[in-house]
């Protein structure tokens, strides 16, 4: 968490000429000019602010994916830094992986981010997107189509739960026996089980009849229910629901006369294979980019301009490489429909709008062309018309693990009446980051305190030793380059400093990691007791915890009027005896399994002494066995040993410097080493 002095250290970014003209220019809300002077980390800082300054959605359009995630990233980090917005209103909308006519579909965790970014935008949460151009150029359905793709369930609301189900499917959830991951659902009954995108858990929803009894969440490794909610919000997982009505259309549209038009072109047909099951169309690879051709005629020209409204700000990211990059992109989507052979069925206008569209319609928003090298660019000599506002910022000093020399530039600082801070990625790095100037007896102050109460570290919040601004401040934060902002003080003379200096990782160690390592996610033990029955096969053998071993038959539905259908499990025993268990009760059941090979196992009879003569004997065999481990265990535990320390912060550092991610076995092997020792 960051502490509150941090943020008031960079409001003083906004106490500046440059970013008072830019703050008018935007709330005048007419024409655009050049922002120029600003790095690649300074851009990340002052984009909140400009966003906050706007007070209106905001659009960053960038060269291509890579860019958007670098940059979304890093404005997420300096939203923590500065407080200017909220982190869950800023977003990214990808661009596809994959190019139309390609006969290939979009990566699933693409579909994904689109489509939680396309419903925020609809409903109005959205105040910051970034987008790559070919994201910008994509044709899109009406606000209301996005607005629907989600479902917010609350206490005491009236649905259906099949329809309820219905609905997830088609927006891309997958029906499994026990949810664990994020887009799995599962019904049982009146029990509804499902992971929505960006939950931290998922949640169960109990129904009597149609309506929301309660909503909790569950752990995904025990089934077990935790805290009560009162609403869930059902995020969707793909844009374009898989319905008849626009499977119908697209599948309409590509067969209407193609064979004979790609036929007479001579054109070998690559890209697009439409299917039909008896009178329903299908889905096939490729068939999200062609959703376009489903729309109404008058809401063909829709893009992500419409959705965000007149009013939004539009900022450029380094304009000439945006168009640059729009143009080769254009010219690979036209190949690409010419080597389909698909024709005018569908062609590249039906689906996108064309870089040069996208520049007519960008004229038409207020906004900024946010060129690090201003005018001096001459690539983008034909914008040159733009009035520049210039701010005077440069990268920091690389210091490739020298601290003498980092200690010396700190006081050089402080000399100048600069605000230091020194971003540390871990928390791990923030101690050895104090210890070190403490070492070199140099004042510092912690901006970030750990979100988990009571952790072992000889340095906390009160590790203060100063409380003026121009001490230098440790802060946990993913920033990678660091920054030096200049000229802080405005025309009223408003600011506590003339500069701010933030270091990142990278300056001071090369190649940091500043990544944040994913959390391991346990596999429910219910999932692999489930497993064992998706592959039982009529023949199996069974065991039934109170009547023995037993031969799988198969399943029977009863139907009685008035009543929900009961399915039945059927099992044989000894003499042809059978028993009929409820799908309800498979926790009585278990697969047969046995590291010996050789004739099959014999059944027991039903209504015999048998079986519970059996587990006696196992139980009385089990309880000697662990008699015997008991006294081992015991022994272990009065032999002298050697007790090792508890991890210092040196063996966190050490830990948190290591250059790879652990998988899941080597964590648990770690903990299970250390909790050894």
């Amino acid at each position: 968490m960051i502490l509150p002095f941090v943020r008031e250290l960079f409001a003083d970014l906004e106490n500046s000429v440059p970013f008072e003209r830019v703050r008018r220019h935007l709330s005048a809300g007419s024409g655009r000019r050049r922002v120029s002077g600003l790095t690649f980390t300074a851009r990340a800082l002052y984009i909140p602010f400009f966003v906050r300054a706007a007070n209106t959605p905001c659009l960053v359009l960038v060269a291509d994916n890579k860019a958007a995630e670098e940059l979304h990233a890093a404005v997420l980090t300096t939203c923590q830094l500065t407080g200017a917005l909220p982190s869950d209103s800023v977003l990214r909308l990808p661009a596809h992986d994959v190019l139309p006519f390609e006969n290939l579909s979009p990566h699933p965790e693409i579909l994904e981010t689109r489509a939680a970014t396309l419903w925020k935008i609809a409903t109005g949460t959205a105040r910051l997107v970034i987008a790559p151009v070919e994201a910008a150029c994509m044709r899109l359905f009406p606000r209301e189509h996005y607005a629907a793709l989600a479902l917010h369930l609350k206490h005491d609301d009236e649905v259906l739960p099949d329809m309820l189900v219905e609905h997830l499917l088609t927006v891309g959830y997958t029906r499994v026996d026990v949810v664990e991951m994020p887009g799995q659902v599962t019904l049982r009954g009146g029990i509804l089980d499902v992971y929505s995108p960006e939950m931290d858990r998922p949640v169960r929803i109990e129904f009597f009849g149609d309506q929301i009894e309660s909503i909790r969440r569950y752990d995904p490794e025990t089934q077990r229910s935790a805290s009560t909610l009162d609403e869930a919000l059902l995020l969707p997982l793909t844009e374009t629901p898989v319905t008849n009505r626009i499977l119908a259309a697209i599948n309409a549209r590509l067969t209407r006369n193609g064979t004979l038009e790609a036929t007479e072109s001579g054109a070998p047909s690559i890209a697009v294979s439409p299917r039909w099951v008896g009178s329903e169309a299908t889905i096939f690879p490729g068939w999200e980019f062609f959703a376009p051709v489903a729309r109404a005629s008058a809401h063909a020209n829709l893009t992500l301009f419409d959705m965000l409204g007149p009013t939004a700000r539009v900022f450029v990211e380094e304009p000439a490489m945006v168009k640059n990059q729009g143009e080769r992109w254009w010219n690979k989507v036209e190949q690409r429909h010419e080597r389909s052979g698909i024709g005018s069925l569908v062609r590249p206008e039906d689906i996108y709008i064309s870089p040069w569209d996208l520049d007519d319609r960008l004229r038409r928003f207020s906004g900024c062309e946010l060129d690090q090298l201003g005018s001096v660019d001459v690539l983008d000599a034909d914008r040159s018309d733009l009035s520049e506002i210039d701010f005077n910022t440069r990268p920091t000093q690389r210091f490739h693990g020298n601290i003498p020399s980092l200690i010396n530039a700190i006081n050089e600082l402080i000399q100048q009446d600069a605000r230091v801070l020194i971003a540390a990625p871990n928390q791990g790095e923030v101690e050895r980051l104090a210890g070190l100037l403490q070492e070199y007896h140099l004042s510092y102050r912690l901006g970030s305190r750990t979100q988990t109460s009571g952790s072992p570290t000889v340095y906390s919040e009160s590790s203060s030793l100063a409380g003026d601004f121009r001490t230098p401040v440790i802060v946990r934060s993913a920033i990678s380059n660091g920054v030096q902002v200049f000229d802080l003080r405005d025309a009223d003379g408003r600011a506590t400093a003339r500069q701010i200096v933030l270091f990142g990782a990278n300056d001071l160690v090369d190649d940091a990691d500043v990544q944040a390592r994913p959390v391991p996610r346990s596999k429910s033990k219910t999932s692999a007791f489930v497993s064992d029955f998706r592959d039982l096969a009529v023949g199996d053998y069974v065991v039934h915890v109170e009547h023995g071993i037993a031969q799988y038959c198969g399943l029977r539905v009863i139907e009685e009027p008035g009543q929900p259908p009961l399915e039945l499990m059927i099992l044989e025993f000894a003499d042809e005896a059978k028993l009929y268990v409820p799908l309800t009760r498979l926790d009585l059941i278990q697969k047969y399994r046995s590291s010996e090979t050789g004739p099959p196992p014999e059944r027991n009879k039903l209504g015999t002494q048998a079986w519970q003569k059996t587990k006696a004997r196992v139980k009385k065999a089990m309880a000697d066995m662990s008699g015997e481990l008991l006294k081992l265990y015991a022994q272990r535990k009065a032999a002298v040993g050697t007790a090792f320390s508890p991890d210092s912060n040196m063996q966190r550092e050490f830990e948190d410097a290591f250059d790879f991610n652990e998988t899941d076995d080597q964590i648990t092997a770690i903990t299970d080493i250390k909790h050894d020792m």
